[in-house]
């Protein structure tokens, strides 16, 4: 990308960002002093300091990198994204600290948009979230029509999947979260599990859903094949709105077979809770420690 064409996408964005807010954006954030391009130059982040530029490009291409590592792709990105540290908390009414967005820049092309207020950026967990949704969401418009700024957005599933599995967090802890999960009763039922959204969810409800998304991104996975599967799924064309019809594209099998599913997804949990342990478990055993999550299926 040309530096006219980032400067053109800038301003439109700072622009419509200033529109929206009623606040005032400093010109100066568009200076070449105030702006940080990342190493693969897909991450542009403008505002703020310049240490807070670095941290922020170099967790993003961390975060990427990670993407890329789970899915087992190249990096082969199309469109940029760019983060912009708010100069103060937006007045927009019920919007995020964190806040991804998609439009188009006309010459420039279409592109990501990351706003982190001040509020936004003291909170590693939300920058690490918005900044994988606009990851994501950059993978998923690689083939989709974007008409009318319309288009439908990455599972929330695989995001929150791709969120735990990349999170800074305390293994024994996770394991205990997985555990806790194995001993529930049953699985979760997949339309409602499929139909959450994240963002609507808090506290332990949240970490929850983060666990076992990641379960069902582990399970699909693994199988021969698995992580083309899941990217094929991320990248679909023409991708259904509805969450359960966007699984049976690609995963046919399991959307007419959700007790099937239950099964494997709780294979991938029991494997997440202790995987020396189940390792070492007989296939009698194995059985065993399924058997309270699997009776209620």
């Amino acid at each position: 990308m040309s530096k006219r064409s980032l400067c053109v996408a800038a301003a439109l964005a700072l622009a419509g960002a200033c529109a929206a807010r009623a606040q005032v954006v400093a010109p100066d954030l568009l200076k070449p002093e105030n702006r940080l391009v990342s190493t693969s130059k897909q991450f542009t982040v403008f505002g703020g300091t310049r240490q807070q530029r670095s941290d922020l490009a170099r967790r993003a291409e961390d975060l990427k990198a990670g993407v890329l590592r789970e899915l087992e792709s190249r990096d082969l990105w199309r469109a940029p994204i760019l983060i912009i540290l708010t100069p103060g908390d937006g007045v927009r009414l019920r919007q995020p600290p964190v806040f991804v967005q998609v439009f188009n820049a006309g010459e420039a092309g279409r592109k990501i948009q990351v706003d982190i207020s001040p509020a936004g950026l003291g909170d590693a967990a939300a920058v690490d979230a918005g900044l994988l949704r606009a990851i994501l969401t950059e993978w998923a418009l690689r083939r989709q029509q974007f008409v009318a700024n319309r288009f439908v957005e990455p599972s929330p599933w695989l995001v929150a999947a791709m969120s735990a599995a990349l999170a800074r967090r305390d293994p024994a802890e996770a394991a205990r979260l997985y555990t806790a999960l194995l001993e529930a009763k049953g699985m979760p039922r997949m339309e409602r599990f499929l139909g959450q959204n994240e963002n609507a969810l808090r506290g332990k409800a949240r970490d929850l859903h983060a666990a076992q998304s990641l379960a069902l991104f582990q399970s699909l996975a693994d199988v021969p094949g698995g992580r083309a599967k899941v990217v094929e799924n991320l990248t679909l064309a023409e991708p259904a709105e509805d969450a359960v019809e966007r699984f049976g594209q690609t995963w046919p099998e399991f959307a007419a077979d959700p007790a099937r599913l239950a099964r494997v997804w709780a294979l991938g949990i029991a494997r997440l809770s202790s995987p020396q342990k189940v390792e070492m478990l007989s296939a009698s055993e194995t059985s065993e420690k399924l058997g309270d999550s699997l009776a209620s299926l």
